[in-house]
């Protein structure tokens, strides 16, 4: 190999999605951040299989909207969470399981914060608003959209929210 291909092959292992593997393994080997690390995995999995329990369980609650908005709030992309979210809403069994525009907006807006091109995020994001119709603004979520792509104008999820929104200031 010529010298430059031997760098980029070094460089290559280097790295790991972008990130520096020597700071990333470093880290990694520093017991505290393992300590800490473990705490969060496994707050994640209890809060995780109480959502699952509530769901087998079929409970529908604000306490449940609460969970699982806890847990949406550390993996925005669990799909499975984000249904169950709005069966929870369409059901309206209990008294105050109904959510909010404000509730579902908030949440996303954390989640997508987060991950900006969680896929499952702007899915409900784009159902609470035709859900809760009467409480969305279009033009404050095109505001957030304008926002999102400065961010990154390749986030093809928002550019589709943003498509879906401009169709409904048009009807």
């Amino acid at each position: 190999l010529l010298p430059s291909a031997q760098v980029s092959v070094v460089h290559y292992h280097r790295t790991m999605h972008g990130r520096n593997r020597i700071e990333y393994e470093a880290k990694v080997s520093n017991a505290d951040f393992t300590k800490a690390l473990t705490k969060k995995v496994i707050n994640y999995t209890a809060l995780v299989k109480a959502c699952n329990a509530r769901k087998a369980k079929k409970v529908s609650d604000n306490e449940t909207l609460k969970l699982t908005g806890t847990v949406l709030g550390i993996n925005p992309d669990y799909a499975t969470l984000w249904n169950y979210r709005r069966e929870m809403i369409k059901s309206d069994s209990s008294p105050g399981a109904v959510g909010s525009w404000t509730t579902e907006s908030e949440i996303t807006n954390k989640c997508l914060q987060k991950n900006p091109k969680s896929y499952p995020s702007w899915f409900h994001r784009k159902w609470s608003f035709l859900h809760f119709v009467e409480d969305s603004n279009v033009q404050e979520e095109i505001e957030l959209t304008t926002n999102f792509l400065k961010l990154d104008e390749r986030n093809f999820h928002c550019w589709n929210y943003r498509r879906f929104l401009i169709s409904q200031s048009l009807s």
